[in-house]
């Protein structure tokens, strides 16, 4: 296994926290159609999120799941290999930024070498590339994956927000995605994983149209499949003044919880997924 351009050796070290983000304003809405309004949006409004709630099942996870010592289940030709690599891809594209890869190579059961390559996007946890992941970067990670799961197995894009830069949101982006379908927050390294989401409880319907459920309260109960998603409830804040849900803040402007809890104790990164419109 190698990695290519700003990815230095997988070892150990500690993962530097990354800043709030200070929202800026969307003012009018921008003039662009087309084409140009495409080019307007950023990757992370084309974030995919195909991944199976079995490639969050615990023996697929590790704490130091991209380490070369744990790397024996991303090489394995059966199904144990399947869903770790499909892990891989998504944990990578949460945690690393587009100008760094993971390179890995597995041989199939019939002898064939397979080799791979699975790029950064998000830039949530890069150096992870170089140390081990620390607890800012579990819960970052942790909440990307999650937020991309479907129990369709189908790709809906996704503008996934939260108070950190890697997750900037461009005006276009936030014209484009404006329904707000939930937040996702939690810690799938922990010897315990858990992984938890709340709703906004005015797009449940639309949320289910698009083949979104991992956040509604539908999920458990009609017998989609989530892993180890638990939805608390709706997140809602009402009128940024009064908390009912587990995410005791909001942005005013792009509209993203924060400040999240699964029982009202210290608060960890949450990231609020939102689809394509209408609103």
């Amino acid at each position: 296994m190698s990695n290519r351009g700003a990815v230095g050796r997988l070892g150990r070290g500690s993962i530097v926290a990354l800043a709030a983000l200070g929202s800026a304003g969307c003012g009018a809405p921008e003039e662009t159609t087309g084409e140009a309004d495409q080019a307007a949006l950023s990757a992370n409004a084309l974030s995919a999120n195909a991944l199976s709630a079995n490639a969050l099942s615990a023996n697929a996870l590790s704490a130091n799941a991209m380490d070369p010592a744990a790397m024996s289940a991303a090489q394995d030709p059966g199904t144990r290999g399947d869903l770790a690599r499909a892990f891989l891809r998504y944990a990578v594209s949460c945690a690393f930024r587009a100008d760094q890869r993971l390179d890995l190579t597995w041989t199939g059961a019939d002898g064939t070498v397979h080799a791979e390559s699975y790029p950064g996007q998000l830039g949530l946890a890069p150096s992870w590339a170089t140390g081990s992941l620390g607890s800012p970067g579990r819960q970052w990670v942790s909440a990307c994956l999650a937020a991309r799961v479907n129990a369709f197995g189908v790709t809906v894009p996704l503008s996934l927000r939260g108070p950190t830069p890697a997750l900037a949101t461009s005006c276009a982006e936030a014209a484009a995605f404006p329904t707000r379908e939930g937040a996702f927050f939690g810690d799938l390294f922990s010897g315990t994983p858990k992984v938890y989401a709340c709703y906004d409880p005015t797009t449940t319907v639309l949320s289910d149209l698009r083949h979104r459920v991992c956040a509604q309260p539908t999920s458990g109960g009609a017998g989609h499949e989530c892993g180890p998603i638990q939805v608390l409830g709706p997140c809602v804040q009402l009128l940024g003044l009064l908390s009912i849900g587990p995410c005791s803040a909001q942005d005013p402007q792009l509209r993203y919880f924060s400040d999240c809890s699964s029982s009202g104790g210290t608060s960890i990164p949450a990231i609020t997924s939102f689809l394509e419109g209408p609103l």
